[in-house]
């Protein structure tokens, strides 16, 4: 665990949107988004033969994006998941990984990103939300205590 921690977790909404492997498929869906003023805060796309997984977080949950997209002709899956903003430490996802099996909680989607700055955006969507999002908050603690 790292000396210095300062985690923020903030509970979202993760939209997966599967869909042809085909030049404009992302397009499409971009453009739906767009048309209704819908800002991803993040977003992860991935192909698995001729499929393709469209993953993302909205910037605000003020519109209705699972009906507005079946609406567009795409098939929309959610889930609960946690955004958790945090230092970019090696070892960190380690930390993580391990706080959560501790408690037996299963990490269902994880991925992120970092920045220049030293930080760190991870998305996990867990098979128990509220009991991750105390453990989380535990192992917060514990590395402040720590610092």
């Amino acid at each position: 665990m790292p000396k210095e921690m300062n985690m923020i977790r903030q509970k979202v909404t993760q939209y997966c949107v599967p869909m042809p492997n085909e030049v404009a498929s992302i397009s499409s869906l971009a453009k739906a988004l767009s048309e209704e003023q819908i800002g991803v805060a993040g977003l992860m796309a991935e192909r698995y033969s001729d499929i393709s997984l469209v993953t993302f977080l909205t910037e605000k949950e003020t519109k209705p994006v699972r009906r507005i997209l079946e609406s567009a002709g795409f098939k929309v899956f959610e889930r609960p998941a946690i955004l958790l903003d945090l230092p970019n430490h090696p070892g960190e996802i380690a930390g993580i990984a391990k706080c959560l099996a501790d408690e037996d909680i299963n990490i269902e989607s994880l991925y992120g990103t970092t920045n220049a700055a030293g930080n760190a955006k991870l998305v996990l969507a867990v098979d128990q939300m509220d009991k991750a999002q105390s453990a989380l908050g535990k192992y917060a603690e514990k590395a402040r205590v720590a610092a």
